[in-house]
C-alpha cells in the first residue's frame, strides 16, 4: 500500500515535469502575425539601410563661378566630405578708356617768305641778271635786253590760284611756240598763251609749270594751234640776238642752243 502510494507520488511528478518542460507551441495565428512582423520589420531596415546608404556627386556653379565637388555618404547617421572647393570671383567693374588724339592740321600753303619780289637767274650764263619785259602780252622775258622800252618786273605768289601777279595786274605766262614755249604775261589767257602755276621752294627758287602746245602755218598761211596733253616744268635761257630770252620745256632739252636755268627771287626794296 506503501509501495502503491509510492508509485502514484512518482507518476504524478513525472506528469508535472512533463507539462513544465514541454515545448510552447503559440496558436497558427500568432505565430504567423509574429513572421510577419518580422518580415516587415527586416524590409524596413532594409529600406531604412537603401535610403541611407546614398552617395551623390554634385557641382554648382552660380554666378560668383564657385564649382564644388561634394561626396556625401551616410548609413546611420549623414557625414558630408567636400573633397575641393574651388571659387572663382571676378569683381565687376568697368574701364572707360578715353583715347584724345591731337589733331594736327598741316597747311600746305605755298612757301612765300618775300611778298614782292623781283625774279633774278641764278647761275647759267647771265648770273644774278633781273628779268626784264615791256609788259605787253607776248612781248619775251628777258635777262640783259638790249632793246628800249623794258622795265623790271615785280611779282607776288597769288594763293587761292599759284600764279605769279605782276605789278601790272597780268600774270606770268606761257607763250606757244614752234619749239618750246616763250615766257611772258597775259591776262586773261587764251588760245596758245596760258597760265603758268608756281610754287617757291626752300631755296628762293621758282617751280612753276603749264601746258605744252605748238603754233605753226600751214601751208594757206593759217595759223594753227595745238596742246600735246603733256606738261612742262624746266625754264631755260637762249640768247637771240637782243638778249637772253626765257623758254619753258620739258626737261633734258637739247640742241637750239637752251640752257637749264633757274630763277631766284630778290625782294623788292
Amino acid at each position: 500500500m506503501y509501495a502503491k502510494h509510492l508509485l502514484s507520488l512518482a507518476l504524478g511528478l513525472l506528469a508535472v515535469d512533463a507539462v513544465v518542460a514541454g515545448p510552447c507551441i503559440p496558436p497558427s495565428s500568432d505565430t504567423s502575425s509574429a513572421v510577419s512582423s518580422a518580415t516587415s520589420s527586416a524590409s524596413a531596415s532594409s529600406t531604412a539601410e537603401s535610403l541611407s546608404s546614398t552617395e551623390s556627386y554634385s557641382t554648382t556653379e552660380s554666378a560668383s563661378t564657385t564649382e564644388s565637388l561634394t561626396l556625401t555618404s551616410s548609413s546611420s547617421e549623414s557625414t558630408s566630405t567636400t573633397f575641393f572647393t574651388t571659387t572663382t570671383s571676378s569683381d565687376s567693374s568697368t574701364i572707360e578708356t578715353s583715347t584724345s588724339a591731337a589733331t594736327t592740321t598741316t597747311s600746305t600753303a605755298p612757301y612765300n617768305p618775300i611778298p614782292t619780289f623781283k625774279v633774278v637767274a641764278v647761275g647759267g650764263p647771265v648770273p644774278g641778271a633781273e628779268l626784264r619785259s615791256t609788259g605787253q602780252t607776248g612781248n619775251i622775258l628777258t635777262f640783259n635786253p638790249t632793246y628800249s622800252g623794258t622795265r623790271v618786273l615785280s611779282f607776288s605768289l597769288e594763293p587761292s590760284t599759284g600764279r605769279l601777279l605782276e605789278s601790272n595786274g597780268k600774270y606770268m605766262c606761257l607763250y606757244y611756240g614752234g619749239g618750246l614755249s616763250t615766257v611772258t604775261v597775259c591776262n586773261p589767257e587764251s588760245a596758245g598763251v596760258k597760265y603758268l602755276t608756281c610754287s617757291v621752294n626752300t631755296d628762293l627758287t621758282l617751280s612753276c609749270s603749264g601746258p605744252e602746245g605748238h603754233r605753226y602755218f600751214d601751208d594757206e598761211g593759217e595759223e594753227v594751234i595745238y596742246d600735246t596733253g603733256a606738261t612742262v616744268d624746266h625754264f631755260y635761257v637762249s640768247y637771240q640776238g637782243s638778249g637772253y630770252y626765257s623758254y619753258i620745256g620739258g626737261a633734258n632739252v637739247v640742241g637750239g642752243n637752251f640752257i637749264p636755268a633757274k630763277y631766284g627771287l630778290q625782294q623788292v626794296n
